[in-house]
């Protein structure tokens, strides 16, 4: 059979049909997968198996917002959702269900691992999610015991009562901890027993020595006033010691007891001879307070806290050691009542509220020595030889 220029320029045309999809019914095609899964921002080249290879084929998407497919038969995820990615070549059509995800996140790991605090304390914990371009960025926080600790939905943790707890931070799949131990700390009011522990309450089986009157910036450490008390003279005028300091009533106490000691003459002092009595029987070092231990005492039992200078809230600041009284109204009398009170539960001998005032260790001479009365909080000098109220306290 011969092919005139007719004839070879009609097959020219039914090849190019064929090719071009635009009513060949012959043409296959089967895309290699039927759905998958696209992380949003990330792309993927469908895979269509076609027949013949030179079939011209359209690539279109049901959803161009969630997932969009170029000519090249390659799919982007814009946002979360379904989209249907289909390939067709006239009546040939094949789909794929694209399903765009958020990336699940890989590891979550916390700046913080373990930390100790102290009640009331806070903490903040940051934590880092990978990869970068995760989804699911929402942490959710959890504590193991949220009598013990709290976690905000931010990670601020916030200590509570001693003990043990938790903290967890998770999101999808993954987690990371903190663990937080929160340290008992003491408190004014508190009883302090003879095993170094320390309560609100008394205990079963221990011993109170004292009540915790004062605590230190460090939270843990501070002072405690004894229980009992005694009714003695200070000591014999015309003897020199070092003694003269306001704040320091430990190294008052000591000086005067060394000296005491070195020249035989503690008998000479009683309220010391009592305070070496104390110390000789425990292992707690008992002195006589300085005038501001006294100070902080009387502020401590009328509910406040004693400061050097620009009280605060619940602050008093100091005032002269002589010839003027603070914290005077009926409100301070009934916290100092509700101290006493504690001190009556626990068997010792109340802080006496009235007429009595009692002897701190700080003396500028050699015959008078400051005291201050617990009702008023005044202050004044008195000879040494008179009988006053020697109440002691002690660092813990």
């Amino acid at each position: 059979m011969k092919w005139n220029v007719l004839s070879c320029m009609f097959a020219f045309i039914l090849v190019c049909a064929v090719a071009g999809c635009n009513r060949d019914t012959n043409v296959s095609l089967n895309l290699a997968e039927a759905e998958i899964n696209l992380v949003m921002g990330h792309t993927h080249r469908l895979n269509a198996e076609i027949r013949p290879v030179t079939a011209e084929v359209e690539w279109s998407s049901s959803n161009p917002e969630v997932a969009f497919v170029n000519s090249e038969g390659v799919v982007t995820a814009n946002y979360l959702g379904e989209a249907v990615i289909y390939v067709s070549c006239g009546q040939a059509m094949d789909s794929c269900l694209v399903t765009v995800i958020g990336q699940a996140a890989e590891s979550i790991t916390l700046d913080i691992n373990e930390m100790s605090l102290f009640e009331g304390d806070t903490l903040q914990l940051n934590a880092t999610v990978s990869p970068e371009d995760t989804y699911n960025r929402t942490v959710i926080w959890s504590s193991s015991d949220e009598s013990v600790a709290v976690v905000s939905e931010t990670g601020k943790v916030t200590a509570l009562s001693p003990g043990e707890a938790l903290i967890t931070a998770a999101i999808d799949e993954v987690s990371a901890n903190c663990a937080i131990t929160v340290i008992d700390v003491p408190n004014v009011g508190d009883y302090y027993f003879s095993d170094g522990t320390f309560s609100h309450d008394l205990q079963d089986g221990e011993t109170p020595l004292g009540i915790i009157f004062w605590v230190n910036e460090d939270k843990v450490s501070g002072k405690m006033v004894e229980l009992g008390e005694a009714s003695l003279p200070w000591g014999t005028s015309g003897y020199a010691f070092e003694n003269y300091d306001r704040y320091d009533g430990g190294a008052n106490t000591r000086n005067v007891l060394q000296k005491l000691h070195e020249d035989g003459l503690i008998e000479a002092f009683p309220a010391f001879e009592y305070v070496d009595s104390l110390n000789t029987a425990g292992e707690i070092d008992w002195y006589l307070p300085s005038t501001v231990e006294l100070k902080q005492l009387y502020c401590a039992i009328s509910g406040v806290k004693w400061v050097e200078d620009n009280p605060g809230e619940g602050e008093q600041a100091d005032w002269p050691d002589t010839g003027m009284g603070v914290l005077v109204g009926d409100e301070w009398a009934a916290n100092r009542d509700a101290f006493n009170a504690r001190i009556e539960a626990a068997g010792g001998t109340i802080l006496n509220l009235r007429g009595y005032s009692y002897w701190s260790s700080t003396s500028n001479n050699l015959d008078t020595v400051y005291q201050i009365f617990l009702h008023t909080g005044v202050g004044f000098m008195i000879i040494r030889e008179g009988t006053n109220r020697v109440r002691v306290i002690a660092e813990f």
